[in-house]
């Protein structure tokens, strides 16, 4: 099976399209996040670029705690290939009220049909511990 490419994975506080542009708007990106207490919800954003959609299919994120086997797995999207598979398609959502348990590092995996294709690290530390 041929998967598709993630050219860039950010996690930010916001995204939106700008309806007149057509441009992809993202605000306050970061790798960590500091909360007040534990656990806690947050509300991030997730902007994703892919390019070598050869088949449609759908994109699902799914949040894991490192040092737990408990994850959380988020509503997918479902992507239409384009007829040109180097066209770079580009999606994004705001997550709203994600449980996280504990501090620590997690994982935020980009999945195509099931079959985890990229992730990235987010830190999570309390907020009353200043980093040094």
């Amino acid at each position: 099976m041929i998967k598709p490419m993630i050219l860039s994975m950010i996690l930010a506080d916001n995204y939106y399209r700008d309806t007149h542009s057509g441009k992809g708007v993202i605000a306050g990106t970061f790798n960590s996040i500091r909360a007040s207490k534990f656990p806690t919800r947050l509300n991030f954003a997730v902007f994703i670029a892919l390019t070598d959609v050869a088949t449609s299919g759908t994109v699902t994120l799914e949040i894991r705690n490192e040092q737990t086997p408990r994850k959380i797995e988020l509503p997918p999207w479902n992507i239409q290939a384009p007829q040109d598979r180097q066209a770079i398609i580009e999606i994004g959502g705001n997550l709203r009220a994600i449980p996280f348990e504990s501090p620590g590092t997690y994982e935020v995996a980009v999945l195509w049909n099931a079959m985890e294709i990229s992730s990235r690290r987010l830190t999570l530390t309390p907020l009353s511990q200043e980093k040094k």
